[in-house]
Parts: C-alpha cells; sequence; structure tokens
C-alpha cells in the first residue's frame, strides 16, 4: 500500500463520535476516485489544519470486507472497509457532491452516511460519516 496524499480533504472524529469530512470540490472528487480505487492507504492532505473539537484523523486505510460498507476510527486513521462492489457503490453516491460547492458559492449542504435497519449500503456497526462540501477548507 502506498501513502498518497489526498488534497483538499480534512477529516476528523467529532467530540460526539461521528465522523466529519470536510473537503473542497476537487477534494471531493479525488476522495471518491481513492475509494473506488479499492484498498489502498491515502494521507488526508489538510488533516494539520484541523482546529475543531475531535481527534484529526490523518489516514484513509481502504481494506477489503464484506458487502457492507464500514466506517471505523484506529487511533489517527480512517478505516473504511467494503467488497469492491459497496466500495464502487459509495464512490458513485459521493462523486455528484463535488458539484455542491459550486453551486452554492459557500459551504454546502452535507450528506449523511449513517445506518438504518435494512440500509443497502452501510454495516450496522459503521459510525456515523458527516461530508461537506465546501469552496475552501477552514483555515485555508
Amino acid at each position: 500500500m502506498t501513502d498518497t496524499a489526498i488534497t483538499g480533504v480534512s477529516a476528523h472524529l467529532a467530540a460526539d463520535g461521528d465522523i466529519e469530512i470536510v473537503a473542497t470540490g476537487h477534494g471531493v472528487s479525488l476522495l471518491a476516485d481513492a475509494i473506488a480505487t479499492g484498498p489502498s492507504l491515502w494521507r488526508f492532505d489538510e488533516a494539520s489544519g484541523y482546529s475543531g473539537d475531535g481527534t484529526p484523523l490523518v489516514l484513509l486505510d481502504i481494506a477489503e470486507g464484506t458487502d457492507r460498507i464500514k466506517f471505523a476510527v484506529d487511533g489517527g486513521s480512517l478505516m473504511l472497509t467494503g467488497d469492491s462492489t459497496a466500495l464502487d457503490n459509495l464512490a458513485r453516491s459521493i462523486r455528484p457532491k463535488s458539484e455542491w460547492a459550486k453551486q452554492t458559492g459557500g459551504v454546502a449542504p452535507h450528506m449523511h452516511l449513517e445506518y438504518f435497519p435494512d440500509h443497502p449500503l452501510l454495516a450496522a456497526d459503521s459510525i456515523p460519516v458527516v461530508l461537506t462540501a465546501t469552496t475552501a477548507l477552514p483555515n485555508d
């Protein structure tokens, strides 16, 4: 596995236990590309700029898993597991969000990736994720 940067993306484990990902429109596209790649190791290039409550996440570790997506945290790493179909479905569901910031001219609506019974994509033990696309990351 390599440790390649995903620019324009900041991630952290918030004090409430949710994973928060904030990305520029281009960062959302790069994140979707990384997820679609399958098992790999990526570095959040903007992790050092995070100044909010919670724990900054520095790495995205994508690993082979089941037919359901699972988000978890291990130290400073965001762990993402799923089989190739699940990872591809996740990448396809977030890729259109890269246009949010352009359409709103600022902080865009956010997307929740949170399990509910019979969720078609997420595993029951997946940590909730909030993805927000923006024109600029905090501290830019």
